[in-house]
């Protein structure tokens, strides 16, 4: 029942917590397991049926609370569900690079190549994107 309180009210952020509480509802079901066996052994004819049912709601109880536990688990490994659906635009300004200029004489055509594929063109480390905005005047 404290567990439950615990998983409703959102208490449960520690990872550590989480798995302490998950060790404590698998020894739950254990002993809930050993209840039962010894119950059958025990309780009267009359009686098993009554027992029956309430040992059925304590597993249902403790296996909803497992599950809780183990989606908080999930959640927390995995920093990819928890991160905001925000994007936001960052900015950042490229490095310059002195580029050859084009006269558009034919002429120099051939010397402008040279300089230019090398410094944009056969650069790995630029994205096209880049690679345009550099070639903007």
């Amino acid at each position: 029942m404290r567990l439950t309180n615990l998983l409703n009210n959102g208490n449960l952020t520690d990872q550590n917590k989480v798995q302490v509480k998950l060790n404590s509802v698998q020894k739950l079901k254990v002993k809930i397991n050993e209840l039962r066996n010894e119950g059958f052994k025990t309780i009267q004819e009359e009686n098993l049926e009554d027992f029956e049912t309430t040992i059925t709601e304590m597993e249902e109880s403790i296996d909803t609370l497992e599950v809780s536990l183990l989606k908080l688990i999930t959640l927390n490994c995995n920093p990819e569900m928890n991160i905001s659906a925000e994007i936001t635009d960052t900015k950042i300004k490229l490095p310059s690079i002195s580029l050859p200029k084009f006269s558009g004489q034919y002429v120099e055509w051939l010397s402008f190549k040279s300089q230019f594929v090398p410094l944009i063109d056969n650069n790995s480390y630029l994205i096209p994107r880049n690679i345009t905005i550099y070639s903007l005047p």
